[in-house]
């Protein structure tokens, strides 16, 4: 429940930029960085919900903790939710380009 409950910032942090900022979805620089920061942002939140377990729980499987705590939560979940975030953007930027009626 934290690790969903922890999309809620990234998810409010990005509306609160694109509405102050609404040109950001314009250039594709622009919306490189954009995208790039609100993966970082989705990263750390993430990262730092799966330490919480990673440390305090025993509720992972072994496998989880036999590979380390840097190959598994900082590579995995870390870069992992970098790209998959990024992959989630282009995707929901590409749809929202063809709905009609936007301004």
């Amino acid at each position: 429940m934290l690790r969903a409950l922890s999309h809620v910032i990234y998810a409010c942090v990005g509306a609160l930029i694109i509405i102050k900022m609404p040109d950001i979805l314009r250039a594709a620089k622009k919306i490189t960085v954009f995208a790039l920061f609100i993966g970082l942002l989705h990263a750390v939140c993430e990262v730092a919900v799966v330490t919480l377990f990673y440390f305090g729980t025993d509720m992972l499987p072994p496998t989880f903790y036999e590979n380390g705590f840097f190959t598994t939560v900082f590579l995995l979940v870390g870069v992992g939710t970098v790209i998959h975030s990024c992959v989630d953007f282009m995707l929901a930027l590409g749809i929202w380009k063809v709905i009609p009626n936007r301004k």
